[in-house]
């Protein structure tokens, strides 16, 4: 039931219940099977990964349940948007194309996938972390690393200021913020950041929230304006986003 509760946060919940198969009455079914109790005893609620050589429990993630979007979802979602489902996806390729939505590596769970941004942390913390650790907290934004690197910085930066550092991260296939929680359906970022690693569809429901709360954002997927959604969408310094979101439209639209 928590879980129908954190998707209900979602303002266009009652538009696309019925049409992606979720039930609208709220009725939860339980497994009543006394021999299950013990095996459920022993389940990882917790993606494990390793960092320089040690395995860590990321304790603010639930596990990824392995559920995917499918092509139906993006037809909802782009009916719920009143965009081209090319336009949605166009925005996916972009952000998250070359790395997909989730990351492990051999021996690792799934995580989703992150980029750290030191500059947000920066601004979040009032650069009190700037002299200890200037890798994860910076008035300049950049030094990035690797995209194996990312969980390293995050787990670092958890450490020092939790919430914060879960703040500074772009999240998923289409690189929300966690900073912007509320715009994408969320009372925190904790409720946030655990479900876009239990399961890619949620990833997509975050989109459209995301999307919804801003009105430049909403008439700019419209009308493909890309260079207008990628000032908005990825910041002045959105560096030719807008012109690579152009030509994944066109691609998938066979222009």
């Amino acid at each position: 039931m928590a879980e129908k509760e954190r998707i209900k946060q979602l303002s266009w919940w009652a538009e696309v219940a019925g049409k992606v198969g979720l039930p609208k009455d709220g009725k939860v079914h339980h497994l009543h099977s006394i021999g299950l109790v013990g095996k459920f005893n022993y389940l990882k609620k917790h993606p494990e990964i390793c960092i320089d050589g040690v395995k860590i429990e990321l304790g603010f993630l639930d596990l990824y349940d392995g559920t995917v979007i499918e092509e139906n979802d993006y037809v909802v979602a782009a009916d719920v948007l009143g965009c081209e489902v090319e336009a949605i996806k166009a925005v996916a390729i972009t952000e998250t194309g070359s790395i997909g939505s989730y990351f492990a590596r051999a021996g690792d769970d799934k995580v989703a996938a992150i980029l750290f941004e030191r500059h947000y942390f920066h601004q979040l913390t009032g650069g009190r972390f700037d002299g200890s650790n200037p890798d994860i907290s910076s008035p300049v934004r950049g030094g990035y690393g690797v995209h194996s690197a990312q969980y390293r910085k995050m787990v670092k930066a958890y450490r020092l200021s939790a919430s914060d550092a879960l703040k500074s991260a772009s999240w998923g296939r289409f690189q929300i913020m966690g900073r912007y929680f509320s715009n994408a359906g969320y009372s925190s970022v904790e409720d946030f950041v655990r479900d876009i690693n239990r399961s890619e569809k949620n990833h997509l429901k975050a989109f459209v929230s995301f999307i919804r709360a801003d009105s430049v954002l909403s008439s700019a997927i419209v009308k493909k304006d890309w260079l207008r959604f990628a000032l908005r969408y990825n910041g002045p310094a959105q560096d030719g986003y807008d012109e690579k979101m152009r030509l994944n439209y066109n691609e998938l639209k066979g222009i």
